[in-house]
């Protein structure tokens, strides 16, 4: 498939009359696809020079029309002017119109008069996004899916802006991730302008974002004890907090996807920016989703049929992910009563399918072999790769941009760190992973209290996880509780109420994933 490229002077009547040809033939083509890109008479004259130089062409007017097989930044197959693009066009399509000179003129100044309104637009319509740690394998997967969201993209595209702490990469790490800006850049996917841009300060890359994604790695400082880490990460988040508090803007949405104690780390930024920044999330879900692979070997389930198992805990430091609750997809055969009775091979309908949702607890029968299975191929595939893995985070992440931007609030709830408003008993103000909704007003995530607790193994395990938070905020003096209630009897409320049951009975009902600070 060819995808073609039409470069000119918004002001060219031969360029306006390739673009109308070329949103034409994209119209009535499934397998036509174009781009356009439009650059000011002053700056026309470089840009073809450089074009020129770089692809040992000579072209010397507007339009420039190349085709690119298979994949935009493919090979450039010079076609030529407008002339040629006709001839092509006639060739391959059959298309033959006639414009009037007047026409085109009219339609050259209507090209003019939406360029000149595109750029003042785009002069205060980019979606920046900063990545923080974008030395980091995740980040060109992370870029592809983010330009496909739609929703996303505001009147100019989006600009991404890079930063990363030179004295924690090596050259090769850092030649990488220069090759990766220079190739985006070359694509042009949203016009004139350069996707990505590398900050040189945190300053720089962090003032003016809508989007702040965090991919930094904080478990790789393994000569660092466990308390080091922690006070290290505090400090870190701090200098963040300060940067936000005098250059963000306070309605950005920032994202922690860390490696690392990322719970801890949104509470230590929450904390240090006084709750000025209400969009504040850790990056959780991903921690389901071996999960599900698992679960679906195990029983025989369809992966598209199983839901994400909810995700609590101070996640890196530790993890509660809840398999016996997890649910799925059934389809249900509900037989006619005729069927018994309806001789072999009859062509009468037998009965009706159903799908309704299910718990998968019945159809679990070991989760201590699962959660064993899933530690075992996580840590093979650490020592594989020598890093983490970043389809998972990616995807985390991705579906959650598609939900916050989406244009109608829908009813997912997902596994998400937020800060806590008291429900399930977790203390106010820390970031605790725990499911979440999207609030349809404020487009803020909040916990979703409704969410049923139905084991008592599980509420057993979230109370564990908050306790142990609870324990690690006090020895770090991480002050952020603003209900001084929470204690072990207040705990025991209706919603997390002990059942008579004996605790050594329950104890295969659950699977708790303890990640110290080196996880």
């Amino acid at each position: 498939m060819p995808y073609f490229v039409i470069n000119g002077k918004p002001d060219c009547p031969n360029f306006a009359h390739a673009a109308f040809v070329a949103q034409y033939l994209s119209e009535k083509l499934p397998n036509f696809a174009y781009k356009k890109i439009e650059m000011a008479p002053r700056d026309w004259a470089l840009y073809l020079d450089e074009l020129n130089r770089a692809n040992k062409w000579h072209m010397c007017e507007s339009p420039v029309i190349w085709k690119e097989l298979y994949m935009w930044g493919g090979k450039k197959y010079l076609l030529g002017g407008l002339s040629e693009f006709w001839e092509h066009v006639y060739c391959y399509y059959g298309l033959e119109s006639l414009i009037p000179k007047h026409s085109l003129q009219e339609l050259a100044a209507d090209n003019l008069k939406f360029f000149k309104g595109k750029r003042r637009c785009e002069s205060r319509s980019f979606q920046f996004i900063t990545i923080l740690g974008a030395a980091n394998a995740a980040t060109a997967l992370l870029i592809q899916e983010l330009i496909k969201i739609k929703e996303l993209k505001k009147c100019g595209g989006i600009i991404f802006k890079f930063y990363e702490h030179w004295q924690f990469i090596d050259n090769e790490t850092y030649q990488q991730m220069i090759d990766l800006i220079m190739y985006f850049n070359e694509l042009k996917i949203f016009g004139c302008h350069n996707l990505i841009e590398l900050c040189e300060s945190s300053d720089q890359a962090i003032g003016n974002s809508d989007i702040i994604i965090c991919l930094e790695d904080f478990s790789q400082q393994k000569e660092l004890d466990p308390i080091k880490k922690l006070d290290r990460c505090n400090y870190r988040m701090k200098i963040f907090a300060d940067i936000l508090m005098a250059l963000g803007k306070r309605d950005a949405k920032i994202i922690l996807a860390n490696t690392g104690p990322v719970c801890y780390m949104a509470t230590c930024l929450w904390t240090a920016s006084f709750g000025q920044f209400p969009h504040i999330v850790a990056v959780t879900a991903d921690q389901a989703f071996p999960y599900i692979t698992a679960v679906s070997e195990a029983t025989g389930v369809l992966v598209s049929s199983i839901c994400a198992p909810a995700v609590w805990g101070n996640i890196g430091l530790n993890c509660f992910v809840d398999v016996k609750n997890m649910l799925y997809k059934a389809d249900m055969y509900r037989p006619y009563r005729s069927s018994l009775t309806s001789p072999k091979g009859s062509t009468l309908p037998l009965g009706t399918v159903n799908s309704e949702i299910r718990l998968m607890s019945y159809k679990i029968k070991d989760v201590a072999a699962i959660k064993k299975k899933v530690e075992e191929g996580s840590k093979l595939m650490y020592e594989t790769l020598g890093r983490h893995p970043i389809f998972s985070k990616v995807r985390a992440i991705v579906s959650l941009m598609k939900l916050w931007y989406a244009e109608e609030v829908g009813d997912e709830i997902i596994s998400l760190g937020i800060p806590s408003n008291g429900s399930f008993k977790i203390p106010e103000g820390i970031v605790f992973s725990q499911p979440a909704k999207l609030d349809e007003q404020s487009r803020k995530w909040v916990p979703y209290a409704h969410y049923p607790l139905m084991d008592h193994a599980s509420k057993k395990q979230i109370k564990k996880c908050i306790t142990e938070t609870r324990q690690i905020l006090e020895d770090r003096a991480v002050s952020v509780y603003a209900d001084d209630s929470f204690d072990d009897d207040s705990f025991d409320s209706e919603k997390f109420a002990d059942e008579e049951m004996g605790e050594e009975e329950h104890e295969e009902d659950f699977v708790s994933v303890s990640n110290d600070s080196e996880a």
